[in-house]
């Protein structure tokens, strides 16, 4: 059985600010990491939001697929570097 993504393991150590990627909000910035959330903050069309992704980089916890990358291009979590 594959293991679970641990993105906030994954994350803890990058500089807040770095920029990720999500297809659901585009490019973003990572704000802060508590507890098994990640917090990122974004622009769309002028409208800045405020959103979190689970430690498994899921919308939702339990349902759905990663939907948080290192960048638009880069889809793959094994590749990140801090």
């Amino acid at each position: 059985m594959e293991k679970e993504l641990d993105l906030v393991e994954l994350l803890k150590d990058a500089p807040m600010g770095i920029m990720l990627y999500s297809p659901i909000f585009g490019e973003c910035e990572l704000v802060e990491i508590s507890g098994n959330l990640i917090y990122i903050v974004g622009d769309v069309g002028g409208e800045e939001y405020n959103e979190s992704f689970y430690s498994n980089g899921r919308y939702y916890a339990n349902c759905g697929e990663c939907l948080l990358f290192p960048s638009k291009n880069n889809r793959d979590w094994s590749t990140f570097k801090v």
